[in-house]
């Protein structure tokens, strides 16, 4: 293998699985201190910027302990950072105007619009003269989006001009409410070819990834029809692509797209699905190694996110039944009686999950069930609490 070296900016424990397995030494950039920091390995705390010279600023450090190979990106808030420091540390490149299509949303649905890809109505909130006009403009109701937020995060529901004059537009992007179920599509790309793809359904949003999707079988070949028309459009070459997409009545409508591995350990329902590691596999086609991806999934698996709402953790009940279940592959609670949780920011934010595997769908909708119905949350909420969470 040629010595490979790399940066990790956006830390998440797969990757550092990985690339130990691998043996391949490693740098960690993250924004915040790690809870459980890998032994041994070189960490910077610092911010994630988005121009050129405050990356090359923050990259000093990287430089001085280099040379790297590779920069991989591991969260949303990372990629851009990541693009410019592969050119600070003469690694491995990727197109930067692409990196900048599938962070920014506006820039992504500008350039898909020019590629025909279907897609609900959107507005440029800075070409809004006031917000109240995204009503006439859009209809009702209205979501407005921060551009470079993933996770729901910053993201409004706008039912009447009233509302929007409240909501600011300023960097921000603006759509026309889809009420339609919607999945999710991983793809791993390696060379500018797509080499593995699953389709994600949202059994329950915000809370249960299903993997891979009871779809029917034209819906689902126009899914990743739809998945490959923008990983060719945006000339995506390599990394992993999430891409979320509206199940309409009119066929498949893109949402949005992201170069990084999705949350909501859809990756560890992937996993255990198709029976992989697909973190492994990440890292691999990050720095262009081989890999031998499976053909199918011989299980169904689910991620089931748990986040009971704002307030005092005052009990939790039914941990050890859970753990029991056979299907249930793992269990893990990150808070504990006594502990505070703050109101949801967004997907990604959460208090522990399951992870399911089952030999076919029936078999996995009931252990889920038994999992949600099992494992109680006693919590304490206060006034804010109860109208917030």
């Amino acid at each position: 293998m040629t010595e490979r070296r790399v940066l990790v900016v956006g830390w998440r424990a797969g990757i550092g699985r990985a690339l130990e397995s691998l043996g391949i030494p490693f740098a960690i950039w993250h924004r915040a201190p790690l809870k459980n920091p890998p032994a041994g390995v070189h960490i910077e705390v610092a911010p994630f910027p988005s121009t050129s010279k405050t990356v090359r600023d923050h990259a000093q450090p990287f430089v001085e302990r280099g040379p790297f190979t590779h920069v991989i990106a591991g969260t949303e808030d990372a990629v851009v950072t990541a693009s410019y420091a592969r050119r600070e540390l003469g690694a491995r490149r990727s197109k930067h105007t692409t990196v900048r299509r599938c962070h920014d949303k506006l820039f992504m649905k500008d350039a898909l619009t020019k590629h025909g890809v279907p897609m609900t109505p959107y507005v440029d909130g800075n070409t809004v003269r006031a917000p109240s006009d995204v009503i006439d403009v859009l209809g009702a109701p209205v979501v407005v989006k921060d551009r470079t937020a993933s996770g729901g995060r910053g993201m409004e529901l706008v039912h009447t001009s009233e509302e929007a004059a409240h909501s600011p537009l300023k960097r921000r992007i603006a759509e026309r409410f889809v009420d339609a179920p919607e999945v999710s599509i991983e793809s791993f790309v390696a060379r500018g070819e797509v080499r593995f793809e699953n389709v994600t359904e949202y059994l329950q949003k915000k809370h249960v990834n299903g993997v891979p999707a009871a779809l029917p079988e034209p819906l689902r070949t126009r899914c990743l029809e739809l998945s490959r028309r923008v990983i060719a459009a945006l000339r995506i070459e390599w990394g992993i692509t999430h891409l979320e997409v509206y199940l309409t009545s009119e066929g498949p409508l893109f949402g949005e797209v992201a170069l990084r591995p999705p949350g909501g350990y859809i990756m560890e329902a992937m996993g255990l699905a198709y029976d992989f590691d697909a973190w492994m596999a990440f890292v691999s086609v990050e720095l262009d190694l081989e890999f031998a991806f499976p053909t199918e999934a011989p299980y169904r698996a689910a991620a089931v996110v748990l986040h009971p709402g704002a307030g005092t953790v005052t009990a939790i009940h039914g941990e050890a039944e859970v753990a029991a279940d056979p299907n249930v592959k793992r269990l893990r609670l990150k808070v504990a009686p006594g502990d505070a949780i703050d109101p949801r920011a967004g997907v990604g934010a959460d208090v522990g999950y399951a992870l399911i595997r089952a030999p076919d769908r029936l078999a996995l909708l009931e252990s889920i069930g038994r999992t949600q119905k099992t494992l109680v949350f006693e919590m304490a909420r206060g006034q804010d609490d109860r109208a917030r969470g």
